[in-house]
Protein backbone atom coordinates (compact mmCIF):
# COMPACT_ATOMS: atom_id res chain seq x y z
CA UNK A 1 0.00 0.00 0.00
CA UNK A 2 1.33 3.44 -0.93
CA UNK A 3 1.73 6.21 1.65
CA UNK A 4 -1.10 8.11 -0.02
CA UNK A 5 -3.48 5.16 0.31
CA UNK A 6 -2.45 4.59 3.91
CA UNK A 7 -2.93 8.26 4.78
CA UNK A 8 -6.47 8.29 3.40
CA UNK A 9 -7.35 5.06 5.19
CA UNK A 10 -5.97 6.30 8.50
CA UNK A 11 -7.79 9.62 8.24
CA UNK A 12 -11.22 8.11 7.53
CA UNK A 13 -11.11 4.70 9.21
CA UNK A 14 -8.08 4.53 11.50
CA UNK A 15 -9.26 6.28 14.67
CA UNK A 16 -9.32 3.07 16.71
CA UNK A 17 -5.58 2.72 16.26
CA UNK A 18 -3.85 3.98 19.43
CA UNK A 19 -0.88 5.11 17.38
CA UNK A 20 -3.13 7.05 14.96
CA UNK A 21 -1.70 10.55 15.69
CA UNK A 22 1.90 9.40 15.35
CA UNK A 23 1.25 7.42 12.17
CA UNK A 24 -0.63 10.25 10.46
CA UNK A 25 1.91 12.88 11.49
CA UNK A 26 4.80 10.73 10.25
CA UNK A 27 3.20 10.26 6.82
CA UNK A 28 2.30 13.95 6.49
CA UNK A 29 5.95 14.91 7.00
CA UNK A 30 7.01 12.78 4.03
CA UNK A 31 7.09 13.92 0.43
CA UNK A 32 3.56 13.28 -0.84
CA UNK A 33 1.84 13.66 -4.19
CA UNK A 34 -1.11 15.78 -3.08
CA UNK A 35 -2.63 15.92 -6.56
CA UNK A 36 -2.89 12.14 -6.42
CA UNK A 37 -4.21 12.14 -2.84
CA UNK A 38 -6.97 14.63 -3.62
CA UNK A 39 -7.92 12.78 -6.81
CA UNK A 40 -7.98 9.41 -5.01
CA UNK A 41 -9.96 10.77 -2.06
CA UNK A 42 -12.45 12.23 -4.53
CA UNK A 43 -12.76 8.88 -6.29
CA UNK A 44 -13.34 7.18 -2.94
CA UNK A 45 -15.90 9.82 -1.90
CA UNK A 46 -13.98 10.92 1.21
CA UNK A 47 -12.46 14.33 0.37
CA UNK A 48 -14.78 16.05 2.84
CA UNK A 49 -13.79 13.61 5.57
CA UNK A 50 -10.07 14.03 4.83
CA UNK A 51 -10.37 17.81 5.21
CA UNK A 52 -12.44 17.52 8.37
CA UNK A 53 -10.05 15.07 10.06
CA UNK A 54 -7.02 17.20 9.20
CA UNK A 55 -8.61 20.41 10.49
CA UNK A 56 -10.09 18.96 13.68
CA UNK A 57 -6.74 17.43 14.63
CA UNK A 58 -4.79 20.60 13.79
CA UNK A 59 -2.75 18.80 11.13
CA UNK A 60 -2.96 21.50 8.45
CA UNK A 61 0.45 22.79 9.53
CA UNK A 62 2.00 19.75 7.85
CA UNK A 63 0.27 20.44 4.53
CA UNK A 64 1.14 23.02 1.84
CA UNK A 65 -1.26 25.94 2.16
CA UNK A 66 -2.39 25.64 -1.46
CA UNK A 67 -3.35 21.99 -0.86
CA UNK A 68 -5.33 22.82 2.26
CA UNK A 69 -7.17 25.58 0.38
CA UNK A 70 -8.12 23.07 -2.34
CA UNK A 71 -9.43 20.60 0.25
CA UNK A 72 -11.34 23.40 1.97
CA UNK A 73 -12.91 24.41 -1.34
CA UNK A 74 -14.04 20.83 -2.01
CA UNK A 75 -15.47 20.61 1.51
CA UNK A 76 -17.60 23.72 1.07
CA UNK A 77 -18.64 22.60 -2.40
CA UNK A 78 -19.98 19.38 -0.87
CA UNK A 79 -21.80 21.45 1.73
CA UNK A 80 -23.39 23.71 -0.89
CA UNK A 81 -24.41 20.80 -3.13
CA UNK A 82 -25.93 18.83 -0.27
CA UNK A 83 -27.78 21.92 0.96
CA UNK A 84 -29.49 22.14 -2.44
CA UNK A 85 -30.34 18.43 -2.29
CA UNK A 86 -31.90 18.74 1.17
CA UNK A 87 -33.88 21.79 0.05
CA UNK A 88 -35.29 19.75 -2.82
CA UNK A 89 -35.94 16.83 -0.48
CA UNK A 90 -38.00 19.09 1.77
CA UNK A 91 -40.10 20.13 -1.22
CA UNK A 92 -40.57 16.57 -2.51
CA UNK A 93 -41.30 15.16 0.95
CA UNK A 94 -43.90 17.85 1.62
CA UNK A 95 -45.65 17.15 -1.69
CA UNK A 96 -45.80 13.41 -0.98
CA UNK A 97 -46.91 13.91 2.64
CA UNK A 98 -49.70 16.22 1.53
CA UNK A 99 -51.16 13.33 -0.48
CA UNK A 100 -50.72 10.90 2.40
CA UNK A 101 -47.95 8.82 0.82
CA UNK A 102 -45.56 7.37 3.44
CA UNK A 103 -41.86 7.73 2.63
CA UNK A 104 -38.64 6.49 4.26
CA UNK A 105 -35.37 8.36 3.77
CA UNK A 106 -32.56 6.13 2.46
CA UNK A 107 -28.80 6.06 1.97
CA UNK A 108 -26.88 9.35 1.86
CA UNK A 109 -29.92 11.48 2.64
CA UNK A 110 -30.05 10.00 6.14
CA UNK A 111 -26.34 9.35 6.59
CA UNK A 112 -24.98 12.83 5.84
CA UNK A 113 -27.01 14.55 8.56
CA UNK A 114 -28.22 11.70 10.77
CA UNK A 115 -24.95 9.76 11.13
CA UNK A 116 -22.08 12.04 10.08
CA UNK A 117 -23.77 15.07 11.72
CA UNK A 118 -22.25 17.27 9.02
CA UNK A 119 -23.67 17.35 5.48
CA UNK A 120 -20.31 18.32 4.01
CA UNK A 121 -18.74 14.98 4.98
CA UNK A 122 -20.90 12.66 2.87
CA UNK A 123 -21.29 13.42 -0.88
CA UNK A 124 -24.71 12.80 -2.47
CA UNK A 125 -25.94 12.80 -6.03
CA UNK A 126 -29.66 12.05 -5.85
CA UNK A 127 -32.67 11.50 -3.62
CA UNK A 128 -33.18 7.89 -2.54
CA UNK A 129 -36.64 7.34 -1.09
CA UNK A 130 -38.49 4.19 -0.08
CA UNK A 131 -42.21 4.03 -0.87
CA UNK A 132 -44.71 1.20 -0.84
CA UNK A 133 -45.06 -0.51 -4.20
CA UNK A 134 -48.76 0.25 -4.35
CA UNK A 135 -47.96 3.96 -3.96
CA UNK A 136 -45.42 4.18 -6.77
CA UNK A 137 -47.82 5.39 -9.47
CA UNK A 138 -49.28 8.04 -7.17
CA UNK A 139 -45.82 9.17 -6.07
CA UNK A 140 -44.68 9.45 -9.69
CA UNK A 141 -47.73 11.54 -10.59
CA UNK A 142 -46.96 13.92 -7.73
CA UNK A 143 -43.31 14.23 -8.76
CA UNK A 144 -44.30 14.83 -12.37
CA UNK A 145 -46.28 17.86 -11.21
CA UNK A 146 -43.02 19.12 -9.72
CA UNK A 147 -41.20 18.77 -13.03
CA UNK A 148 -39.71 15.28 -12.69
CA UNK A 149 -39.93 12.85 -15.59
CA UNK A 150 -39.47 9.05 -15.44
CA UNK A 151 -36.36 7.90 -17.30
CA UNK A 152 -38.05 4.56 -18.13
CA UNK A 153 -41.85 4.02 -18.33
CA UNK A 154 -43.09 3.33 -14.80
CA UNK A 155 -45.44 0.54 -15.85
CA UNK A 156 -42.57 -1.41 -17.42
CA UNK A 157 -40.52 -1.06 -14.24
CA UNK A 158 -43.32 -2.22 -11.98
CA UNK A 159 -44.22 -5.21 -14.14
CA UNK A 160 -40.61 -6.40 -14.35
CA UNK A 161 -40.07 -8.75 -11.41
CA UNK A 162 -36.34 -7.99 -11.48
CA UNK A 163 -36.75 -4.26 -10.83
CA UNK A 164 -36.80 -2.63 -7.42
CA UNK A 165 -37.04 1.10 -8.19
CA UNK A 166 -38.01 3.76 -10.68
CA UNK A 167 -35.85 6.80 -11.47
CA UNK A 168 -37.14 10.26 -12.29
CA UNK A 169 -35.07 13.24 -13.37
CA UNK A 170 -35.59 16.99 -13.29
CA UNK A 171 -33.61 19.72 -14.99
CA UNK A 172 -32.81 23.18 -13.67
CA UNK A 173 -32.47 22.07 -10.06
CA UNK A 174 -29.74 20.82 -7.71
CA UNK A 175 -26.24 19.86 -8.80
CA UNK A 176 -25.28 20.94 -12.30
CA UNK A 177 -28.94 21.89 -12.88
CA UNK A 178 -29.92 18.23 -12.91
CA UNK A 179 -31.22 15.98 -10.14
CA UNK A 180 -32.68 12.49 -9.98
CA UNK A 181 -35.08 10.84 -7.55
CA UNK A 182 -34.94 7.07 -7.05
CA UNK A 183 -38.21 5.69 -5.71
CA UNK A 184 -37.41 2.29 -4.20
CA UNK A 185 -40.03 -0.20 -3.08
CA UNK A 186 -37.53 -2.63 -1.54
CA UNK A 187 -34.30 -2.28 0.43
CA UNK A 188 -32.68 -4.84 -1.88
CA UNK A 189 -31.14 -2.59 -4.49
CA UNK A 190 -30.04 -5.12 -7.05
CA UNK A 191 -32.17 -6.95 -9.60
CA UNK A 192 -30.03 -10.11 -9.48
CA UNK A 193 -30.06 -10.07 -5.69
CA UNK A 194 -33.84 -9.76 -5.70
CA UNK A 195 -34.02 -12.81 -7.95
CA UNK A 196 -31.74 -14.82 -5.68
CA UNK A 197 -33.97 -14.10 -2.71
CA UNK A 198 -36.44 -16.89 -3.47
CA UNK A 199 -37.80 -16.74 0.07
CA UNK A 200 -40.04 -13.76 0.61
CA UNK A 201 -38.27 -10.65 1.86
CA UNK A 202 -41.23 -9.10 3.64
CA UNK A 203 -41.19 -5.31 3.63
CA UNK A 204 -43.94 -4.87 6.20
CA UNK A 205 -41.63 -5.24 9.25
CA UNK A 206 -39.43 -2.53 7.74
CA UNK A 207 -42.34 -0.12 7.56
CA UNK A 208 -43.74 -0.98 10.99
CA UNK A 209 -40.26 -0.78 12.51
CA UNK A 210 -39.39 2.56 10.89
CA UNK A 211 -38.86 5.58 13.11
CA UNK A 212 -39.60 9.28 12.79
CA UNK A 213 -36.65 11.64 12.95
CA UNK A 214 -35.75 15.20 12.07
CA UNK A 215 -32.92 15.09 9.53
CA UNK A 216 -31.45 18.37 8.25
CA UNK A 217 -34.57 20.09 9.58
CA UNK A 218 -36.90 17.71 7.71
CA UNK A 219 -39.25 15.45 9.67
CA UNK A 220 -39.37 12.06 7.93
CA UNK A 221 -39.38 8.34 8.52
CA UNK A 222 -36.03 6.57 8.68
CA UNK A 223 -35.02 2.91 8.84
CA UNK A 224 -34.53 1.28 12.22
CA UNK A 225 -30.90 0.62 13.18
CA UNK A 226 -31.14 -3.05 12.15
CA UNK A 227 -32.61 -2.41 8.72
CA UNK A 228 -30.31 0.53 8.08
CA UNK A 229 -27.40 -1.81 8.75
CA UNK A 230 -28.79 -4.45 6.36
CA UNK A 231 -29.55 -1.94 3.59
CA UNK A 232 -26.05 -0.45 3.74
CA UNK A 233 -24.43 -3.89 3.69
CA UNK A 234 -26.47 -4.83 0.60
CA UNK A 235 -25.65 -1.53 -1.10
CA UNK A 236 -21.92 -1.86 -0.41
CA UNK A 237 -21.86 -5.48 -1.53
CA UNK A 238 -23.84 -4.81 -4.71
CA UNK A 239 -21.28 -2.15 -5.63
CA UNK A 240 -18.45 -4.52 -4.72
CA UNK A 241 -17.13 -2.12 -2.07
CA UNK A 242 -15.52 -0.22 -4.91
CA UNK A 243 -15.54 3.11 -3.02
CA UNK A 244 -14.13 3.58 0.46
CA UNK A 245 -17.09 5.76 1.48
CA UNK A 246 -19.32 2.65 1.39
CA UNK A 247 -17.27 1.05 4.15
CA UNK A 248 -16.96 4.32 6.06
CA UNK A 249 -20.79 4.55 6.04
CA UNK A 250 -20.92 1.11 7.56
CA UNK A 251 -18.29 1.92 10.19
CA UNK A 252 -20.00 5.18 11.18
CA UNK A 253 -23.36 3.42 11.59
CA UNK A 254 -21.69 0.80 13.79
CA UNK A 255 -20.26 3.53 16.01
CA UNK A 256 -23.59 5.36 16.23
CA UNK A 257 -25.74 2.31 16.93
CA UNK A 258 -23.37 -0.24 18.48
CA UNK A 259 -25.44 -0.35 21.67
CA UNK A 260 -28.80 -0.30 19.88
CA UNK A 261 -28.49 -2.88 17.10
CA UNK A 262 -30.38 -6.11 17.73
CA UNK A 263 -28.00 -8.56 16.03
CA UNK A 264 -30.48 -11.42 16.41
CA UNK A 265 -32.98 -9.45 14.33
CA UNK A 266 -30.30 -8.47 11.80
CA UNK A 267 -29.32 -12.06 11.06
CA UNK A 268 -32.88 -13.35 11.30
CA UNK A 269 -34.04 -10.91 8.62
CA UNK A 270 -30.92 -11.42 6.52
CA UNK A 271 -31.33 -15.19 6.57
CA UNK A 272 -34.83 -15.06 5.08
CA UNK A 273 -33.30 -13.43 2.00
CA UNK A 274 -30.07 -15.49 1.85
CA UNK A 275 -28.12 -12.43 2.94
CA UNK A 276 -26.52 -13.59 6.20
CA UNK A 277 -23.14 -14.23 4.55
CA UNK A 278 -23.19 -10.77 2.97
CA UNK A 279 -23.67 -9.25 6.43
CA UNK A 280 -20.76 -11.27 7.86
CA UNK A 281 -18.57 -10.55 4.83
CA UNK A 282 -19.16 -6.81 5.12
CA UNK A 283 -18.44 -6.78 8.84
CA UNK A 284 -15.18 -8.63 8.28
CA UNK A 285 -14.16 -6.31 5.45
CA UNK A 286 -14.82 -3.17 7.50
CA UNK A 287 -12.71 -4.60 10.33
CA UNK A 288 -9.85 -5.59 8.03
CA UNK A 289 -9.88 -2.30 6.12
CA UNK A 290 -9.75 -0.28 9.32
CA UNK A 291 -7.04 -2.35 10.98
CA UNK A 292 -4.81 -3.63 8.21
CA UNK A 293 -5.50 -1.35 5.28
CA UNK A 294 -6.88 -4.03 2.95
CA UNK A 295 -8.26 -2.35 -0.15
CA UNK A 296 -12.04 -2.49 -0.59
CA UNK A 297 -12.96 -5.10 -3.16
CA UNK A 298 -10.16 -7.45 -2.13
CA UNK A 299 -8.81 -9.33 -5.15
CA UNK A 300 -11.15 -7.56 -7.55
CA UNK A 301 -10.04 -4.69 -9.73
CA UNK A 302 -11.53 -1.27 -9.09
CA UNK A 303 -13.36 -1.18 -12.42
CA UNK A 304 -16.98 -2.16 -11.87
CA UNK A 305 -18.59 -4.98 -13.83
CA UNK A 306 -22.03 -6.51 -13.36
CA UNK A 307 -20.58 -10.01 -13.01
CA UNK A 308 -18.51 -9.04 -9.98
CA UNK A 309 -21.24 -8.98 -7.32
CA UNK A 310 -22.54 -12.31 -8.63
CA UNK A 311 -19.06 -13.81 -8.28
CA UNK A 312 -18.66 -12.28 -4.84
CA UNK A 313 -22.04 -13.70 -3.78
CA UNK A 314 -20.79 -17.21 -4.55
CA UNK A 315 -17.42 -16.56 -2.89
CA UNK A 316 -19.00 -15.55 0.42
CA UNK A 317 -20.76 -18.90 0.78
CA UNK A 318 -19.04 -21.31 3.13
CA UNK A 319 -18.31 -24.80 1.86
CA UNK A 320 -18.54 -26.39 -1.58
CA UNK A 321 -22.18 -27.43 -1.20
CA UNK A 322 -23.34 -23.93 -0.30
CA UNK A 323 -21.29 -22.45 -3.15
CA UNK A 324 -22.92 -24.89 -5.59
CA UNK A 325 -26.38 -23.99 -4.29
CA UNK A 326 -25.65 -20.30 -4.75
CA UNK A 327 -24.33 -20.92 -8.26
CA UNK A 328 -27.46 -22.83 -9.29
CA UNK A 329 -29.69 -20.11 -7.84
CA UNK A 330 -27.83 -17.61 -10.02
CA UNK A 331 -28.35 -19.81 -13.09
CA UNK A 332 -32.09 -19.96 -12.31
CA UNK A 333 -32.24 -16.17 -12.03
CA UNK A 334 -30.46 -15.72 -15.36
CA UNK A 335 -32.78 -18.26 -16.99
CA UNK A 336 -35.86 -16.52 -15.63
CA UNK A 337 -34.51 -13.18 -16.78
CA UNK A 338 -33.88 -14.44 -20.34
CA UNK A 339 -37.34 -15.98 -20.62
CA UNK A 340 -38.83 -12.74 -19.33
CA UNK A 341 -36.96 -10.69 -21.92
CA UNK A 342 -37.85 -13.10 -24.72
CA UNK A 343 -41.48 -12.97 -23.66
CA UNK A 344 -41.45 -9.17 -23.92
CA UNK A 345 -39.87 -9.27 -27.37
CA UNK A 346 -42.39 -11.79 -28.70
CA UNK A 347 -45.36 -9.95 -27.23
Amino acid sequence: MSKADELIRLLVLGFDDRKWPDKVTAILQESLDWDYIIALAGLEGVNGLVYDRLKKNCLERFIPKSVFVRLESIYYTYSAQNTLIYEELARVAAALAEEGIPVIMLKGLFLASGIYKNIALRPMRDLDLLVKKEDVFSAVEILEKSGYKPIVPVKDQLENTFNYSVTLARKNVGINNFLTVDLHWHILNSSWLMGLSSKKCDMEPIWTGSETAVIAGIRMRVLSAEYLFISLAINAFTHCYERLILLVDFAEVLKEYKEKIDWRLVYEKAKTCYLENIISFTLDLVSKTASSGARPGGIFKRKYHYSRPVLMYVCTKKGLIEKCKAFFRIILVITRFLFKRLGHKNA
